[in-house]
Formats: C-alpha cells, structure tokens, sequence
C-alpha cells in the first residue's frame, strides 16, 4: 500500500506543475487545518481530526517524495511564531492526536509515540528528515529556548562545544540546506524589541554550530563567499540598544567572534577584508543616503560592540579574535572612518562612530603609521571637539543626544591621552583652541523657535498667549544675546539670568576643563608633566612682565600700565575656562608641585579692576548686568584666597549685591589695597602670599582698614535695596560673617 501511494504521488509531483502544486497544497492546507482545530486548547472530536497529526508525522515513510516537496512550507510553518511549541504543548497536556501502530493495530496518543518516532524516523542517519539536519537544529534550538517547554536542558551549557561532537556526523550526511535564511535566523535572536530574545554565549551552541559547520565548508578558494557571510552578520544585526550594559552584548559578540575566530584558522587575513566591505559599504550608504542614518549607524554600532572592553577585566592581555585586524585598519584609515560620521545627522551615529574609534585603540600605532601621527590626530581631534561645542547651539531640543556624542568624545581624547606624546599635543591643540575663542563662536539663533520645533501640539497651544506677547524686537535681541558663563552667583533668582544657551555653554566649558585633568587621579607623574607642559606653553605665549609698584600707582584705577597685563586679562575675560583650568592647577594640594603663577593672576586682578572702573561698566546699576564677568571676578577671588585674610576672601559673595562702581572700588580699595602694602617686596613679579614672619601688628591695622572700607561700600549698597527687603536681607546676612 505504501508502495502504491508513493509511486502515485511521484506520478502526480511529476506530471505537471499544477497537479504538482494542487498535491503540495492539500498537504500544507491539511497541516494549517491542523493549528486552527486546536486554537484555544480545543478538543479534537472528529475521527480526522484525531489522526491527522499522525498521518502527517507518517509522510516520510508514506510518501518520501511528496515529504521532499512539502518539507520546507511545513517546516517554515513550524518555525513562524512558535507553532511547533503550540503543537508540542497541546499534545503533551491533551494527548488528543491519535495513530494506529501497524503490528498489532493498538491507538495510541502521538505524545506517547512521539520518543519513538524521533529515534526510529527523524533521527535515523539514512532517513529523509536527517537530510534536513540544519533545520532539525534549528527547530531543537527553537524549542529549547521556548519557556513554556521546559526543554533547556537539551542545549549544552558552559564550555561544551556540539561542533567538535556533532561535525564528523554532519559532514557525513548529504545535508540539505537550512529552509530558512540562517543569517537572518541569527539575526533574530538578538531582537532589540525583544528582551526574550537577549541570548547569552550558552544559548547559542546550536547557533553559533550552523554558522561554523557552513563557513568551514567553503573551500579555501571561497573566501569571498566567507567574508559576505560575516559581512551580512555584522550588517543586519540589530544595533545595540545599551554599549554600557555588557550582559545584553555578550551574546553577539560571543556569536560573532567565535565565527571570526573560525574564520581565521583558515583565512589568516580574512577580517581585514570584511572590515574593507563593510566601511566601504558604509561610505557607500552615506554618500547616496540609501537607508544611510540608521545603516551605517547600525554598522558602527556593531562593531564598536564587538570590541568593547570587558567589564573589570585586564583588555590589554585579553586580545579577541579579529582585534588586531580591526585596530590595523582603523589605524590606516581613521581619518575616513572619521569623516563618515563627524558631520553626519545622526547623534546616534556619530556617538557610534566614536565608540568604534576609541575600542579600536588606533592611536597606539602613531609613531609606526603614516598619517597617525600626534599632530594629524591632535588637529583633528580638536576640531571635531570645537566644532561640536559650537554646534549644539543649534540643538537644543536634542540634548540627551546631545550629551551622548559628548560623552563619547570625551572618552576617546581621554584614551588618548593615556599616551604622554600625545597628551601633550592633544591638549596645546585644545589651549591652542580656547585661546583662539572655540568656545566663543556662538551662532545666532531664535532659543525659542529652537525649543518650540520639540514642544507637543498640547505644549504649543498652551504656550500660545505668551508667544504672542513676545514681540519680534524682543526676540531678535535675545537671539543675539551672547550666552553667559555663570555657575556660582548664589542666590535664589539665578536661574532667571541663564536661559538654554548659557547652560550650553557651561557645560562646553567644564567639558573642555575636564580634559586637561582626566589623568589626574590615576597617574601623578604623567599628569604633572603634562600640567607643567601646558603652563610653560600659557607663559611662552603671554611672556608676564615684572613693573615696579610706582607704575601701578599712577595708572590704577583707569589705566593698565603694561601691555601683557592687558593680553593676559583680557585672555582670562573672554575665556572663562581659564579661571577653571588655573583653579584645578592651583588647588591646596597641588600648589607646591607648579611653578609660582602670581604674575598671572597679578595681571588679572589689574584687569578686572580696571573693567569694573570703565565708564559704560561702573555706570551699571547691578553687577548682574555683566554676569560673566561677575562669575569670573568670583573666581579671580578664588585664585587669590591663598593671599587673603578671611574676610576679604569670603567677600565674593556680596559682588552679585553690588553695584558695578561698588564692586570696582572693592577690588581697588580692599583687595588691591590689602596686597599691594601687604607685599614685603618693592616691585610685584608677582603677588605673594605673606610668610608668618611678615604678619605683624602693622598687618593687624591693614586687615581693619580694609575691613572698614569695605563694610562702608556694603552701608551704602544697603541704602539703595532698601526697596528690595530680601536683597538687603540677604546681604545683611553675609556682612555679618565678616
């Protein structure tokens, strides 16, 4: 009968190719009736019902022909949203599904005929179903990793390896090949929509098994067909979703190194030529914009997490697979690689980008490379990092991702700079930079407009009445309204001074503040030589003058006696960043490790009193009107605290009360008083902080004199607020701590 109904079969399959298709289809119509009858855990009532499953399990020894034809619909419909866990669920709690055995005509359920059937039909090595080896794999992996089965325990765990196991069977069979793409089989077991599916390195085994058994069945002259394959994993795979999270990572890239590692024990340089495919085909994409923005920010952030460090873990000895092709190229190609995504639209791309650049450690090769040399690499390092800061003006609605390319840039100069030829370059280039007013350059831009184009429709609506009181004068003075440094004012209204921008431009400020100390704590030596490079560098430039105290005296409070006096404090005022940079220099604990600055901070102090004096600036009726320069006088109060009795250093926080001529008589009248009959010394090369040998009786009188002058300014300040009982309230307060 068997022989009868498949020779029947073959007659019809071949006859032609619509009886062909009408006898394939009734198979696959029969298999789908099949999942809608048990839909919902419904009992199978019908005699057909009840065998059916058993006739279709029978197929490959009823009818091995039309078994060929069907396998790879059905097994598709196996593989679709977990049907064959469906199947394998129901007939396990229902038992409804029957067959009848053929020796002594028994029923039984197909649940309890199911071991039997694996080992005596699928699992028989001349069998048809073990022709289909891969896909058995396949749907074995599928079934294990379905929680509802509680079949894991069929994978091999920890550090045994089905390849060495199962390769010599599987190279012996004449396998068909997989009915699915395996690439993208591969692919989905790390859906980024689907924390399910988040694998780790032992539930890819059967996977990673595939993927190796096809790759090393290429011949040596098809490393082409090798270097698409790992291309197309590279490519299609999901990009990561968290770099930082390194258990979500761990699968992909034990998948993907392994099959690199593979890979190379029989094509040496074969990872050289994928990275070559792969860039190009980046540049490709950006160039045309064909899918660009998420393409080749999915390739970049692929392999930035192939490659990441691992967690607490010593990188330098623990060298993946394919690293040091990964690095060779990077090293050779950077700048192109840089230039694909340092412009490009996507935050996410560049921050990507920059990732890939700092695993891939190039910079170590600059004394070795041609074209990765510390000036190559400083220069355009810098201006990437400036032409950033002066480009999130225009932004401002992104700043998550913003901070995230930040962040990134951050990261990468501060591994370079682990290199001390290279920090040293890295950061004149960066002095070099603030000094030329990188973080000056500020693009005139409507803030509102900026900040309306994020708000939701309801936001708009609701924002309506006041837009329209803002009128267009109003709003180009704003645009036009340079941003302010002001961090450290103290009171409660500052934040009606700042808007978007100036926090902007606060944070681009400590941001490039930070990469003069990244090193700070982790190496002492290495910090303070490049500390002492950056500041030799600062004085080469400025050249400060020694003037005796007489020229002083006949100039101050309107006239700055010396033209480097002039070119260092105009520097200090239009760069707030270096009140940061000589703050971290100069800290209780790191005075004594530089040489001595009081020059420069003498040339400073000059400056700003005679700012304070100028006419269009003392004629301010509050200092807040000039809220940078406020914030760095604080600051210039700071650097000086070493050199000041207590009082007059605690003094900073009455100048956001004053008005410009108060404060402008303050730092002439006290502070410059104090220092200048203080000194010991008959010229100023700089201002020195008294020994204890020079505090006398005499000193005692000057800090009272200075004391009374300056509680005379604040009685006169008080007068005027008070109209304003929380500002005169406020000051009060602080007068009181003198």
């Amino acid at each position: 009968m068997v022989y009868i109904t498949n020779h029947l079969f073959i007659h019809l399959l071949n006859y032609s190719e619509q009886h062909k298709g009408i006898i394939v289809n009734s198979v696959v119509d029969l298999f789908n009736q099949y999942f809608i009858w048990i839909q919902n855990n419904n009992p199978l009532t019908s005699d057909v019902q009840k065998f059916t499953l058993g006739y279709l399990l029978s197929l490959p020894k009823v009818s091995p022909a039309l078994f060929e034809q069907t396998w790879p619909i059905i097994f598709n419909r196996l593989y679709e949203n977990n049907a064959a866990g469906d199947m394998y669920l129901y007939e396990k709690n229902t038992k409804n599904s029957l067959v009848k055995t053929s020796s002594n005509g028994t029923i039984e359920s197909v649940s309890s005929l199911f071991p039997r059937w694996l080992s005596a039909i699928a699992f028989d090595s001349k069998g048809l179903i073990m022709k289909h080896a891969m896909d058995i794999a396949i749907m074995l992996d599928t079934l294990a990793h379905d929680p509802r089965l509680g079949l894991k325990h069929l994978v091999p765990t920890g550090d045994k390896s089905i390849m060495d196991t199962l390769r010599p069977s599987f190279e012996q069979l004449d396998l068909k090949p997989a009915s699915i793409d395996l690439i993208q089989w591969a692919v989905s077991l790390f859906s980024a929509f689907d924390e399910n599916k988040l694998r780790g390195a032992d539930d890819l085994k059967i996977p990673l098994f595939l993927l190796q058994l096809v790759l090393l069945k290429f011949d040596d002259s098809d490393e082409i067909q090798a270097v698409d394959m790992l291309v197309q994993l590279i490519t299609r795979l999901h990009k990561p979703v968290d770099l930082n999270d390194y258990s979500s990572l761990s699968g992909a890239r034990y998948l993907i190194l392994n099959l690199v590692s593979s890979a190379e024990s029989k094509w040496a340089s074969i990872f050289q030529n994928v990275l070559e495919n792969i860039f190009s085909r980046a540049i490709a994409m950006h160039i045309v914009d064909s899918g660009g923005s998420i393409n080749v920010e999915r390739i970049l952030g692929n392999l930035a997490m192939l490659f990441e460090p691992l967690p607490n873990g010593n990188n330098e000895e623990a060298i993946e697979p394919g690293f040091q092709s990964f690095q060779a190229y990077l090293t050779s190609h950077w700048r192109q690689v840089l230039l694909l995504f340092l412009n490009h639209p996507s935050m996410d791309c560049r921050a990507m980008g920059y990732r890939v650049m700092t695993n891939s450690r190039f910079w170590e090769n600059h004394s070795t490379v041609e074209g990765c040399d510390p000036q190559t690499i400083s220069k355009l390092l810098m201006d990437a990092w400036f032409r950033f800061m002066k480009g999130r003006y225009q932004r401002l609605g992104q700043k998550s991702e913003d901070v995230m390319v930040a962040d990134e840039q951050q990261r990468l100069i501060a591994c370079c700079c682990k290199d001390t030829i290279l920090a040293k370059t890295i950061l004149s280039f960066a002095m070099d930079g603030i000094l030329g007013g990188g973080l000056e350059l500020f693009p005139v831009v409507n803030t509102n407009s900026l900040q309306q184009e994020n708000l939701s429709l309801l936001d708009k609506l609701k924002n309506g009445q006041n837009e329209e009181k803002i009128t267009p004068q109003h709003n180009m003075n704003f645009a036009w309204k340079p941003p302010q440094f002001v961090t450290s004012l103290g009171f409660e209204n500052q934040n009606e001074i700042t808007d978007a921008r100036d926090e902007i431009y606060i944070d681009n400020i400590e941001r490039t503040t930070s990469l003069f100390f990244q090193f700070q704590d982790t190496c002492n030596e290495q910090f303070h030589e490049i500390s002492m490079h950056i500041l030799s560098r600062l004085r080469t430039i400025w050249s400060p003058e020694t003037l005796s105290l007489e020229k002083y005296d006949d100039v101050l409070p309107i006239n700055i006696p010396c033209q480097s006096d002039i070119v260092i404090g105009s520097a200090f005022k239009d760069h707030p960043i270096l009140f940061l940079i000589f703050e971290k220099y100069y800290t209780s604990d790191e005075r004594q490790h530089f040489p001595p600055h009081q020059d420069i901070v003498r040339s400073v102090l000059v400056y700003f009193i005679v700012f304070w004096h100028m006419k269009e600036v003392s004629n301010a009726p509050t200092t807040l009107k000039f809220a940078t320069q406020l914030e760095e006088t604080i600051r210039l109060i700071s650097l000086l605290k070493p050199m000041l009795p207590e009082f007059l250093a605690y003094s900073c926080h009455i100048f956001p009360f004053m008005s410009a001529k108060d404060l402008g008589d303050i730092l002439f009248q006290v502070i410059w008083y104090y220092l200048r009959w203080n000194s010991s010394m008959g010229h100023i090369p700089g201002i020195k902080a008294p020994t204890p040998t020079e505090i006398n009786d005499n000193n005692d009188k000057l800090k009272k004199k200075c004391r009374k002058r300056l509680l005379a300014i604040c009685e006169n300040r008080l007068k005027i607020l008070e109209n304003a009982p929380s500002w005169h309230q406020a000051l009060l307060d602080i007068m009181s701590k003198f």
